[in-house]
Formats: structure tokens, C-alpha cells, sequence
């Protein structure tokens, strides 16, 4: 990915992140039925990580990768890029995670889905 790309897709992220957490922190209703980082389900988590990729599932225009750490968990992140597809490995730094999450283009749930932005990936 091109790095005003990067940036661009960074800032919107930290721009929907502080508008849903200053809403839900001074009372305000979110609407959720946009992004999945507006809804008062979402847990603010800066946490960085890696490791190998096992599943992609392509859902437009955002990716989700099911990843295998090092200590042999999985953990399903998903960014808003096409760019890592192929990606064996990658490194990821998260926003934050929903549990239950319901993914209407992949009708499908994730029980614990980390959004994140890929620092690096082979």
C-alpha cells in the first residue's frame, strides 16, 4: 500500500475510533447501523502483534485474516485494505475488538475480531 494511502486509511480509523468513544463516553447514542467501530459494543485496545496467516475472506473492501500466534492461538483481525491477500505473515497493530461480531457480507460471527492497520507482512 502507498504510504498517503496508509495514512489516509489510519486517519479514518482514529477519526471514526474518537468520535464513537467520545460518544459513548459523554452519553450520546451511536448509530451502529455504519461502521462497525461506532457501536458501543466496540473495547478501544491498542495492542500490537503478529503472525502466520491461515484464512483470508475477502468482503469487498475490507479483508479478514484468521492469524496464528506464536502460542498457537487464532485471532481473526480485519483491515480496511485489498493490499496483504497473499500474505503468509503479517504484523498488525489493532484499534480495538469486538466480540460477537456479525458480518452481513460473510454471514457469518466472529466470536473475538480485532480491527487493525498491517505495519509489515510477507
Amino acid at each position: 500500500m502507498r504510504r498517503g494511502t496508509k495514512a489516509l486509511v489510519a486517519s479514518l480509523f482514529v477519526a471514526i475510533s474518537a468520535t464513537a468513544y467520545f460518544g459513548c463516553r459523554h452519553g450520546s447514542k451511536v448509530d451502529s447501523s455504519g461502521s462497525p467501530l461506532a457501536n458501543s459494543d466496540f473495547e478501544f485496545r491498542r495492542e500490537a502483534f503478529s503472525g502466520r496467516v491461515e484464512n483470508v475472506l475477502d468482503a469487498g473492501s475490507y479483508t479478514y485474516f484468521s492469524l496464528r500466534m506464536p502460542d498457537d492461538r487464532e485471532r481473526w483481525v480485519v483491515e480496511l485494505s485489498r493490499s496483504h491477500r497473499s500474505a503468509s505473515w503479517m504484523s498488525v497493530s489493532s484499534y480495538g475488538v469486538r466480540r460477537n461480531f456479525d458480518s452481513p457480507r460473510l454471514n457469518r460471527r466472529f466470536d473475538e475480531l480485532y480491527f487493525v492497520s498491517v505495519s509489515d507482512s510477507k
